[in-house]
């Protein structure tokens, strides 16, 4: 599946990926569904987005969501690139039992390591958009232990896809999520299981 939420880039790689399906989410996305001060998504208007890919690849989706609210101003990128005095944005994330009790495993270093879904450490840096999936990692492993039945998702991603892929954990019992714009991809191998995937989705935003 490919997803996009710009219209020329994906008339162009859809058409040469008739493998894949295209799934328009353009439609859903407007100028209120992203922060003022920085380019991603807000967690909490993208829940709609989520359910259409969910439902076009033949996943379940349940919107149980609980919202939480970071007290710390959310200055984007930008807040200080504008030279304006712009109001900061704050950043509200999503969860459910499915969130909270999911365990993530990133490769990056060579060897595994558990992180949280929301990473609250990254509270402490400039950039507190990474407390999503702690940001930008090449390769993670999400493994919902409560999940109804055994589905795979591989999600290749880009920044935008740290905050959409919690709203997944509730659908598949395994998502791996894979940036390659930190690893090559022939190095790939023995760290993505593709044979068991039940679907693969190339999710990629402006």
């Amino acid at each position: 599946y490919l997803a996009f939420d710009y219209d020329e880039f994906a008339d162009k790689l859809s058409g040469k990926l008739p493998f894949a399906e295209y799934i328009d989410i353009k439609p859903l996305l407007s100028a209120d569904d992203y922060y003022t001060t920085d380019t991603h998504w807000k967690q909490e208007s993208i829940i709609d987005v989520a359910e259409k890919l969910l439902t076009a690849m033949g996943a379940e989706f349940t919107a149980d969501f609980r919202e939480n609210k970071i007290e710390k101003p959310f200055l984007g990128v930008y807040y200080n690139q504008s030279g304006l005095k712009v109001p900061t944005d704050e950043i509200i994330y999503l969860t459910n039992d499915a969130i909270d009790n999911a365990v993530i495993t990133n490769y990056d270093t060579g060897k595994p390591v558990n992180l949280p879904v929301y990473d609250m450490s990254k509270l402490d840096t400039p950039d507190l958009y990474e407390i999503f999936l702690s940001g930008t990692v090449a390769v993670s492993v999400i493994e919902n232990k409560e999940a109804n039945e055994k589905r795979e998702l591989i999600l290749f991603r880009d920044s935008f896809g740290s905050s959409i892929a919690p709203l997944f954990i509730g659908s598949y019992s395994k998502i791996t999520v894979v940036d390659i714009r930190y690893i090559a991809s022939g190095a790939l191998t023995g760290l993505v299981d593709f044979e068991n995937a039940d679907e693969v989705l190339f999710l990629y935003s402006t």
